[in-house]
Formats: C-alpha cells, sequence, structure tokens
C-alpha cells in the first residue's frame, strides 16, 4: 500500500511539471507566498532562547523568497507564462493591505506577540520593518508596473503554453484519477440538476420565489440573512462547530477529540473574501488546531455559508480526518501526514453531506448554504467541456454563480 501511495503521490507531481507552476506564481488564496508565509508566522513556535534564534533566522530568509519569486516570474514572462490580470490585481490590493500595517500589527509578527522576551518583540520588527516590507514592496511594484501590464487577461490556462496538457495534469493531481475535461462537465451538470431540485423548495421557504438565482442574492445581500458583529460570526461557527464535535460518537467509531481554536483571518486575506481553513496542530498537540475564519465585514455577510464551512473545516471534516490519520500510530509516518486533495476535499465534501444527515445545520438558511456550496464546486466542473479557452458563461448562468461566491465560498 505504501509503495502505491508513494508512485501515485510521484507520478501526479511529476504530471504537473508541463504547467510551469513556479514561473508564474501569482495567487491570492491560500497558496499565495503572503498567504503561506503569514500562515507559517502565525504557528511559528517561540518561547525558548533556541525557538526565538530560529524565528528570527526564519524572517530574515523571507526577503530572499520573495525576491527570487520576482527572478521566476520575470522568467515566465519571458517563456510566455503568466497569471490572469484578475489575480494579479487582488494580490496587489492584498500586498497594499500588508504594507499600510504597522509592524507592530503586521501579520508577519505574530512570533513577536507570542513570546515573553523582553528584546524579542523589538528584534522581530525591526526585521518586519527594515528587511520584510522593503521585500514585498519591490514584489509589489514589478507587479503594478513590469507583469501586469504583461500578464494574460484569459482566465482559461490555454493562454499558457501547453495549456490542454496541464490542464488535465491539474485535474489528474487533485482528484487522482485521469478525467477527460468534457466528463467532468458532464459530472458537473448532472450535479447542478440534482442540486437545483433541493435549493428550489428552500429558495421558497426563505424567499418566496423558486428562482435560485434570486434566492441567492436575496441570501446573500439582504440584512435579515447577515450578521451584526464579528462576535456574531464567531459565536455562529463556535456553536455549529460544538454541535458537530457533540454529534461525531453517533456516526464515527474513529474520531478525534483535539480541540479546535476559531480566530479571525488577518484583515488583508479576510478582504480578499478567504472563506475558512484549518491549520492542524504540531503533533504533540502543544497547541490546538486552528479554524481560521472570515469575520470581515459582518453587515455584509451571509449566515447562509458559516456552517457548512465549519463542519468543512472541523469536524466532521479536515480536523477530523486529519487527525484520525495522525493518531493511527502504527501506520507509516507518509500514510499519517502526506495529504492527498482528491481524498481530503473528497471527505471534506462528503463531511458537509454527513453533517446533513446528522441534522447539524440549524436553519433553512444554513442548509440552503450547503447546498449553495456544492453547486457552487460543480458549476466550476460544469464549465470544463472548454477549459482552454475563456472560461465565459452564458449570461444566464453568471448570476448563480456570483451569487454563490457572496455566500462565501
Amino acid at each position: 500500500m505504501l509503495r502505491a501511495v508513494l508512485q501515485d503521490e510521484l507520478e501526479r507531481n511529476i504530471g504537473t511539471r508541463v504547467c510551469r507552476l513556479e514561473l508564474w506564481g501569482v495567487a491570492s488564496y491560500v497558496n499565495g507566498w503572503q498567504a503561506s508565509l503569514t500562515d507559517l508566522a502565525r504557528i511559528q513556535p517561540v518561547g525558548t532562547a533556541l525557538l526565538r534564534e530560529q524565528a528570527l533566522r526564519r524572517a530574515r530568509a523571507i526577503p530572499h523568497y520573495i525576491d527570487s519569486e520576482i527572478v521566476l516570474l520575470r522568467q515566465g514572462l519571458r517563456e510566455g507564462y503568466s497569471s490572469p490580470q484578475v489575480i494579479v490585481l487582488e494580490v496587489i490590493g492584498q500586498l497594499d493591505q500588508l504594507l499600510d500595517a504597522n509592524p507592530e500589527m503586521s501579520p508577519f509578527s505574530s512570533p513577536a506577540e507570542r513570546d515573553a522576551n523582553l528584546a524579542f518583540p523589538a528584534a522581530y520588527y525591526s526585521i518586519v520593518r527594515d528587511e520584510i516590507n522593503p521585500a514585498v514592496r519591490r514584489y509589489r511594484d514589478f507587479l503594478q508596473t513590469t507583469y501586469l501590464p504583461a500578464a494574460r487577461e484569459a482566465l482559461g490556462v490555454a493562454a499558457n503554453p501547453n495549456g490542454r496538457a496541464c490542464y488535465d495534469a491539474v485535474v489528474r493531481q487533485y482528484s487522482t484519477v485521469a478525467m477527460p475535461a468534457n466528463d467532468v462537465f458532464e459530472t458537473g451538470q448532472r450535479e447542478i440538476r440534482r442540486l437545483d431540485a433541493e435549493l428550489v423548495p428552500l429558495a421558497r421557504r426563505l424567499t418566496g420565489t423558486g428562482d435560485i438565482a434570486n434566492a441567492m442574492r436575496q441570501v446573500a445581500t439582504e440584512p435579515r440573512f447577515t450578521f451584526r458583529t464579528s462576535d456574531e460570526i464567531i459565536a455562529y461557527a463556535q456553536a455549529a462547530q460544538d454541535r458537530a464535535n457533540a454529534a461525531m460518537p453517533r456516526a464515527f467509531g474513529l474520531r478525534t477529540s483535539v480541540p479546535v481554536q476559531i480566530q479571525p483571518y488577518p484583515e488583508f486575506r479576510a478582504r480578499a473574501g478567504a472563506p475558512g481553513q484549518i491549520q492542524s496542530p504540531p503533533e504533540d498537540n502543544s497547541r490546538p488546531a486552528i479554524h481560521l475564519l472570515n469575520t470581515w465585514d459582518p453587515a455584509h455577510k451571509s449566515r447562509a455559508s458559516i456552517e457548512s464551512t465549519t463542519f468543512h473545516e472541523t469536524w466532521p471534516g479536515h480536523h477530523q480526518q486529519s487527525m484520525v490519520a495522525r493518531e493511527a500510530k502504527s501506520q507509516h509516518p507518509v500514510l499519517r501526514f502526506l495529504w492527498n486533495s482528491g481524498f481530503g476535499e473528497g471527505w471534506a465534501l462528503y463531511a458537509e453531506r454527513v453533517a446533513d444527515e446528522l441534522q447539524l445545520y440549524s436553519s433553512d438558511v444554513d442548509r440552503f448554504g450547503y447546498l449553495a456550496s456544492a453547486k457552487f464546486r460543480a458549476s466550476h466542473g460544469a464549465r470544463c467541456r472548454y477549459p482552454y479557452a475563456r472560461h465565459e458563461l452564458r449570461r444566464s448562468d453568471r448570476i448563480p454563480l456570483r451569487a454563490e461566491h457572496a455566500l462565501g465560498q
């Protein structure tokens, strides 16, 4: 089994080399360096002299990493690879918000906030101010003046060299199966029809209309479906998380009791629309898992997405699956720690459905959000017949997708 898992992992990773992903790594979600490096800062251990020195050394290495990204992006432009302009603009906005923060408030500075040593914060803040922020500025200005004018307008990966081969390789990488784009499209179409049949009665009860696009718009924007404060969002997610944890013995023989702490996203990521994310604890469980939650602008955040996102990220989703694997001490470490998107994300989507079967959604609006999220994923599959062109939709298809995105997915 171990050999088969490793062989599959290597084959899928080798397959994506055709994409030359390292040459067009401008990304606004969890795979962007501005997200991954600030995530890392949040969980960087501190508290001893050795850990403080490691944190400082890691912080000092960040500018070289960022400058290396510029080198790779320049090479990508020379060879015809780029990220879409719409993504580049989002990243520029994120970097502007990062740079607006004082070093003491920067998401990079989390280690300094969690250590009681008197000299450490000043040393760390000076690295953020004098080394990291100037590197962020260099990258941001490069994007604005050089990269954006040369970046592709098209969303489809066909605009890059070997686009079709890249698309097929990425389907294989993330799904673990070699599925033609037309088959992905047909699967998405079937799922949309199935989900629409479930959404219509909910839409009528919530909004008085069976027009799903109209109902989605109302649920995403009307004040009766939104929050008043950020604390209210956290409390809503906490209640769902506690309810799910308590229900696990009814559904699973293997489950985890490792706690999960809800924390808000840094504002620069929340403003960009990050919906939710789990950060697993270290193997010794010296800190809890962290459920990152988007609490920005509560008056315009629909309640519809919070519970499904919570079940996806915590119990019975990513947290449960990853911790059960980790706690299987008799298994090889590769099997305990290796992340496989086809299984990991597949499990988390399955977990949203299990939560429905366990009647964990507290109202029609929460079930509506769960089904809308599922349709959002199916809609992406339903666009895959034309993945090498512009990823455009018919006008009649655009409103549901945008409304589902507004629901936070």
